[in-house]
C-alpha cells in the first residue's frame, strides 16, 4: 500500500485546546497535513496534518485517613431537585438553579456557595461546606459521592472548587468539613457512581462514572493551583493577543492544532481556579481567540482532525455563553463526517487525530442530544482501531502504533536505525519499524492524545452508549501498561518500550525525561482515579510521581515548561536534526501543547488533593 505523508506540527493546538474551543480557518492558511510537523504545510495528497442508569451495587469503597466508607453508589431520583434527560435544550436544574438554552444543557458559570446549612438545589443540605464555585460543566455520567478532608462523606453528589455540575440532574448531597456525612439527593440522569476512596488509596468500586477520590501525599490544592497558575502566567504575557500569528518557521494562523491544546488546558484551569479575576481573564483571553478567528476551523477540509481541534474550545465557549455561531463551523465538519464518514488517508490514519477530532463528536452530542454523533465517533475511533493500517492499536502491549509506519500490516519488522530515521518523512511505502531493542515503537505524545481524548469523550459519554465500555477497557489497558513503563523519575521517555531509543540511533539526550508526554498520562491516571476507573492503590503513586516530575523538574521558577519534545510523529523528531534537544529551559518549537497539557494534567491532580 503506497500512501505519501507530510507531517506538520500540532503543538499551538494544543494550547489553545486547553483553554476554550476557540476554532477559526484562516482564508490564506495552507491546508495543515500531516499532523506532526508545523501544522499547516501543504500535502500533495487527501492525508491529514498532522444511562441506562447503570444500576451500581454495593460500592463498598474503605477509606484511610478517618473517611467513612460509602456503601452504595446507587442512582437516586432527584430529591425535591428537577432532573432533565437534556433533549435538544431541555432546561435541567443544577447548583445554583441554573437552566440550559435551546440546544445544550449547561449550567450558568458562578454556581451557587451553600453555606451554613443552606439547602442547594436538590433537596440537599450542606452542613458548614460549600458547593462548587463557578464553573460550567460537562454532561454526561454523574458522578459519585465525593469524599473530602476530615471524612466527609456525601452519597450522590460531588463537591468540587471551581468544578460544575453535571447536566442533565441535579446535584446530590453537598459535603461539608468537619466530619458531617450527608446522604441522599439525586444524581445527574446518566447514571449512577460508585463509592468513593479518600487519603491512601483505596478504590471505589461498583458506579459507571465512578466516585472521587483524595489521594493522600499529593502537595495541596494550593500548591497544585499555584503551579498550573505558573505556567499559565508565562503563557499569557509572551503571548498576549490571543489572535495573533504563530510565526516559527513560517507563519500561521492561532488556531493550529498546537494552539488550541493550550486552549484545552486553559478550559480546565478556568474549571479550578479560586481567583475570580483570573477566572475572568482566562474566559477573555479564549473568547477573544475564538472571535479573532471568526470561529472558524483552521483550514480546509472542515473533515480533517488537525483543522478540528480548535473546535473543542468553541464548543466549550458556546457551554458557557450560548452563542450559536461559536459551533457552525465545527458543527458543520463533524456533521459531514458522520453522514459520509472519511476513510483511509481521509480518515484518522494517525492517531493524534483520535485527540484533536473525537471529544467534538462527544460534545455535540451530549449538547444536541443526539447519538448520530456518538456512533459517529465510534466509526472513526474502531477504524482508526482496527482498520487503518491494519490496526493502530495492539492490545497485546497496551499501546497505539501512530501510524502504518509501525504496524505489523507492513510485513518484516525492521528495527530502527538512524538512516530510516532520517528518511521516514520522504516515504511513501506501508513498512514495519519497531524500536532499536526490537519492541514495538510507541510514541510517548502519540499515545498520550489518545489517552486524553478517551479522559475527554468519557467524561462526558452517556452510560447507555453501547460503546463505552470498549473505551473504557482500551483506557485501562493502557495505564496498565503505561505504569509498567514509567521512569523513575516520574516521566516517560518518548519511546515507551525502549528506553535507550533515541541515544541508539544517534541523538543522546533525546529519549527523556520528556513533558508532554507525560502530562497526558498524569492527565489519564489522575481522572482515572478520580472517577473510579483505575484503582488508587495501584496508580496513585505513578500519577503522584508524575506529577511532582511536572511541577519540579519540568517547570522553572519563571514559570517556562521546559523538556518538551518539538513537534513530530515519532520518538526522537525535533525541529533539527541535532542532539541533546531535552532541556529545562530549551522550549520546543510550538511551546503551546506542552503548557495545555501540563493544565489538563494540574486540573485533575487538584481535584484529588485535599482542601
Amino acid at each position: 500500500m503506497t500512501v505519501t505523508y507530510l507531517r506538520i506540527c500540532w503543538p499551538r493546538a494544543l494550547y489553545l485546546s486547553a483553554a476554550v474551543m476557540l476554532v477559526a480557518c484562516s482564508s490564506s492558511s495552507t491546508t495543515n497535513t500531516g499532523g506532526q510537523a508545523g501544522g499547516g504545510s501543504t500535502s500533495t495528497t487527501p492525508i491529514n496534518s498532522g444511562g441506562t442508569k447503570a444500576t451500581t451495587t454495593s460500592a463498598s469503597s474503605t477509606s484511610n485517613g478517618g473517611s467513612s466508607v460509602v456503601s452504595g453508589g446507587t442512582t437516586a431520583s432527584p430529591v425535591g431537585g428537577t432532573t432533565a434527560s437534556p433533549v435538544g435544550g431541555t432546561t435541567a436544574t443544577a447548583v445554583g438553579g441554573t437552566t440550559a438554552s435551546p440546544g445544550g444543557t449547561t449550567a450558568t458559570p458562578g454556581g451557587t456557595t451553600s453555606s451554613g446549612g443552606t439547602t442547594s438545589t436538590g433537596g440537599v443540605t450542606s452542613t458548614g461546606g460549600t458547593t462548587r464555585t463557578g464553573g460550567s460543566t460537562p454532561t454526561g455520567g454523574a458522578t459519585g459521592g465525593v469524599t473530602s478532608t476530615g471524612g466527609v462523606t456525601s452519597t450522590g453528589g460531588t463537591t468540587r472548587m471551581g468544578g460544575s455540575t453535571a447536566t442533565g440532574g441535579s446535584p446530590g448531597g453537598t459535603t461539608s468539613t468537619g466530619g458531617t456525612t450527608r446522604t441522599g439527593g439525586s444524581t445527574a440522569t446518566g447514571g449512577s457512581s460508585g463509592g468513593t476512596s479518600s487519603a491512601g488509596g483505596s478504590t471505589a468500586t461498583g458506579g459507571s462514572a465512578g466516585g472521587s477520590t483524595t489521594v493522600a501525599g499529593l502537595p495541596s490544592r494550593a500548591t497544585v493551583l499555584a503551579s498550573m497558575q505558573s505556567a499559565n502566567d508565562w503563557f499569557m504575557k509572551k503571548y498576549p493577543d490571543p489572535g495573533a500569528d504563530i510565526v516559527t518557521d513560517k507563519t500561521r494562523a492561532s488556531n493550529l492544532w498546537t494552539r488550541a491544546t493550550y486552549f484545552e488546558g486553559l478550559m480546565a484551569l478556568y474549571n479550578v481556579e479560586t481567583d475570580a479575576t483570573k477566572k475572568a481573564s482566562y474566559k477573555t483571553y479564549a473568547v477573544n481567540w475564538g472571535t479573532s478567528h471568526s470561529w472558524a476551523l483552521y483550514s480546509t477540509p472542515n473533515t480533517n482532525a488537525d483543522n478540528q481541534a480548535c473546535g473543542q474550545v468553541y464548543i466549550e465557549l458556546y457551554n458557557i455563553d450560548k452563542v450559536a455561531n461559536y459551533i457552525t463551523a465545527i458543527k458543520g465538519g463533524i456533521d459531514a463526517m458522520v453522514a459520509s464518514p472519511p476513510t483511509g488517508t481521509n480518515g484518522w490514519w494517525w492517531i493524534d487525530a483520535i485527540h484533536m477530532s473525537m471529544p467534538s463528536f462527544a460534545k455535540l452530542g451530549v449538547i444536541y442530544n443526539d447519538t448520530k454523533y456518538f456512533d459517529g465517533m465510534w466509526t472513526m475511533y474502531n477504524q482508526a482501531r482496527s482498520t487503518q493500517g491494519g490496526g493502530l492499536w495492539n492490545p497485546t502491549d497496551g499501546f497505539w502504533y501512530r501510524d502504518l509506519h509501525y504496524t505489523p500490516s507492513g510485513g518484516t519488522a525492521t528495527p530502527m536505525t538512524a538512516a530510516i530515521h532520517n528518511a521516514i518523512p520522504a516515504n511513501t511505502v506501508d513498512a514495519y519499524y519497531v524500536a532499536p531493542n526490537g519492541k514495538g515503537l510507541y510514541w510517548s505524545r502519540g499515545n498520550g492524545w489518545v489517552v486524553a481524548a478517551l479522559v475527554r469523550v468519557l467524561d462526558i459519554l452517556p452510560t447507555t452508549d453501547s460503546h463505552r465500555a470498549t473505551y473504557v477497557a482500551d483506557f485501562q489497558a493502557m495505564a496498565k501498561s503505561l505504569i509498567a513503563v514509567q521512569r523513575s523519575d516520574g516521566f516517560w521517555n518518548e519511546s515507551l518500550m525502549d528506553p535507550t531509543h533515541c541515544a541508539s540511533i544517534g541523538l543522546t539526550g533525546d529519549d527523556g525525561p520528556e513533558t508532554s508526554g507525560t502530562d497526558f498520562f498524569v492527565y489519564g491516571l489522575a481522572w482515572g482515579i478520580r472517577k473510579g476507573l483505575l484503582d488508587a492503590a495501584t496508580y496513585s503513586a505513578a500519577m503522584q510521581k508524575g506529577w511532582n516530575g511536572l511541577s519540579t523538574v519540568a517547570l522553572q521558577s519563571n514559570g517556562l515548561l521546559g523538556y518538551t519534545q518539538s513537534t513530530g510523529d515519532r520518538p526522537c523528531t525535533e525541529d533539527t536534526q541535532a542532539a541533546g534537544r531535552l532541556s529545562a529551559t530549551r522550549l520546543a518549537n510550538f511551546d503551546d501543547y506542552g503548557v495545555g497539557g501540563f493544565l489538563l494534567a494540574g486540573s485533575e491532580v487538584y481535584q484529588l488533593t485535599s482542601h
